[in-house]
């Protein structure tokens, strides 16, 4: 099978960054197709909540037509500013003040980096849950997105023409192929092989908690009001956050979105050597594992603490590697047929709440750059751009995984 569109604009991905981008284009009645190696779009699970800046809700206002905007803003969950710490041998608060994820107000110390666009409407923060925002995007894309699309290579016809192949044995051409396949991109192992990605020797386990009266009744009411980090001396650091719906939203959906109970969202992390496995034993382990792993390694903590843990969802519970490119990204040769957006290009820890803000904006400055035309230059352009807010949000990443789970500096990093 071959499907062929001069003006055709290839989005290999259909995480948040390249949804966001096909309904850009989409909204501007620019051709395009979304191809995505999971199955189907509930093949695995999507993640749990996530925080939306200034700087990405300015982006989604932007590329979202206003009826998909709204239904996005009232989809999300409550959100309540602010930040607790507290100490996890005790359960006492340690400190409370400022949400730096939040994007207004003080920040103690320097920024690691801008949160909000300076002038105009804010929009956001939001809290958001990952699923549901993702099959948010997917509304209105169901012809455009192709599933079971797993990439294998490209080849440039011209300037103006390139072809993307997949295991399948199916192939599409397009304008333009745009790289939105995550941390570990095939299309960015091809086309941009120099980029350097390190171990930030950062292991971490997601969890999920439902909210029920019986964690209510354990759980310390001061780490469920906003984001609380609750850290030991090693650190060992649990960051979470209550995820509460505001509205009913298979409702305002009119049914095109499933209602998700309320839940805790938790992350537990710390320096590859506290988890006192090697890599392969860990990332290996089955959700049930992870549950044990979780358990084990707060084991001398405050049990109203552990409460979180041993009510957790199992199915739910996953390790993650934290990997990323530098602060400092050094400049490449553009293309006027490929490009790249998101994890595929600046993968960063999530200890800076900015991955999936920076991918919608580039979502937004990529569709910009489209409508205008695309050529060697406009795409040079949006790299350049790219290279100068990533960079500076790469950078507070590592800031906050310095503070929250003591990791090291880029340089001292071990490259992949």
């Amino acid at each position: 099978m071959m499907a062929s569109n001069d003006k055709c604009i290839l989005i290999v991905g259909a995480g948040l960054g390249g949804l966001a981008l096909a309904q850009g284009l989409k909204k501007a009645g620019i051709p395009f197709r979304v191809f995505e190696r999971d199955i189907s779009a509930d093949f695995r699970p999507q993640g749990y909540r996530i925080r939306i800046n200034g700087f990405g809700g300015a982006a989604l206002k932007e590329i979202l037509d206003d009826q998909l905007f709204q239904l996005f803003e009232q989809t999300c969950a409550e959100i309540r500013m602010g930040m607790t710490g507290m100490n996890a041998i005790n359960a006492t608060v340690t400190r409370t003040g400022h949400d730096p994820a939040s994007g207004v107000g003080p920040r103690p110390g320097p920024p690691p980096f801008p949160m909000a666009p300076g002038n105009g409407p804010r929009y956001g923060p939001y809290t958001a849950d990952r699923k549901t925002f993702r099959n948010t995007l997917l509304l209105g894309l169901e012809s455009h997105v192709e599933f079971g699309k797993a990439f294998e290579r490209y080849e440039i016809e011209s300037e103006d023409r390139i072809t993307a192949y997949f295991k399948d044995g199916t192939h599409a051409t397009g304008r333009l192929l745009v790289g939105a396949d995550g941390i570990r991109s095939p299309v960015r192992r091809q086309g941009l092989s120099s980029l350097d990605l390190v171990d930030t020797t950062g292991r971490v386990i997601y969890g999920k908690t439902p909210i029920t009266p019986e964690l209510t009744s354990i759980f310390p009411a001061e780490g469920m009001q906003n984001i609380t980090a609750i850290k030991d001396d090693r650190p060992l650091t649990l960051f979470l956050e209550p995820v509460r719906w505001k509205t009913n939203v298979e409702q305002v959906s009119e049914g095109k979105l499933s209602n998700t109970a309320d839940y805790i969202y938790w992350v537990l992390g710390g320096r590859k050597e506290i988890f006192g496995v090697e890599d392969d034993e860990l990332f290996k382990m089955s959700p049930q594992d992870v549950v044990a792993k979780s358990l084990s390694l707060t084991e001398g903590w405050d049990s109203r603490v552990r409460s979180l843990f041993e009510l957790q969802s199992q199915e739910q519970a996953s390790v993650l590697q934290l990997s990323a490119t530098g602060p400092n990204m050094k400049s490449w040769e553009p293309s006027s047929v490929l490009t790249f957006l998101g994890d595929a290009i600046h993968p960063m820890p999530p200890t800076g709440g900015a991955g999936a803000n920076t991918a919608l904006r580039d979502a937004a400055s990529l569709l910009k750059t489209i409508k205008k035309g695309v050529s060697k230059d406009s795409i040079g352009d949006y790299e350049s751009e790219l290279r100068v807010y990533a960079s500076e949000a790469i950078q507070g990443s590592f800031h906050g995984g310095k503070s929250l789970l003591n990791l090291p500096s880029y340089d001292e990093c071990k490259k992949l």
